[in-house]
């Protein structure tokens, strides 16, 4: 539940602007007002695969937004998008346990569904640039 809460903050600091941050939750140290402070922060604290893969999911989503809406800066947006894809498919890990069906043997499995799809979005914002 930590990596849906984390979330939660995540996409809040999206929608609120900055300033107002400030004003209502001014005990907060500076760096919980910046959306892209909050979402490194948030990667960091994840134990829990499944929780990391949803909250990179959101933040690669959030970048690439950002590639649109701040136009005058593309090339640094750019360069910040495809070095977190990278970040991320590195710090996602490909292995899950697994048991298998007739005894209690714990196998480990590879599934790079998660990674097949980052490759491809990032693909696809490739292209649309």
């Amino acid at each position: 539940y930590l990596g849906h809460l984390w979330l939660n903050y995540c996409i809040l600091c999206e929608l609120i602007p900055q300033d107002v941050l400030r004003t209502k939750c001014p005990g907060l140290s500076p760096q919980y007002y910046n959306p892209e402070e909050v979402y490194e922060t948030a990667i960091h604290s994840q134990s829990n695969n499944s929780d990391l893969k949803l909250i990179w999911k959101e933040y690669l989503r959030f970048l690439k937004d950002k590639l649109f809406r701040e136009e005058d800066n593309l090339l640094e947006n750019l360069k910040t998008y495809t070095d977190s894809v990278g970040r991320c498919l590195q710090a996602v890990s490909h292995q899950t346990q697994s048991k298998a069906l007739s005894s209690d043997i714990s196998l480990q499995v590879d599934n790079y569904e998660f990674h097949s799809n980052v490759s491809s979005s990032h693909i696809v914002a490739d292209y649309i640039m």
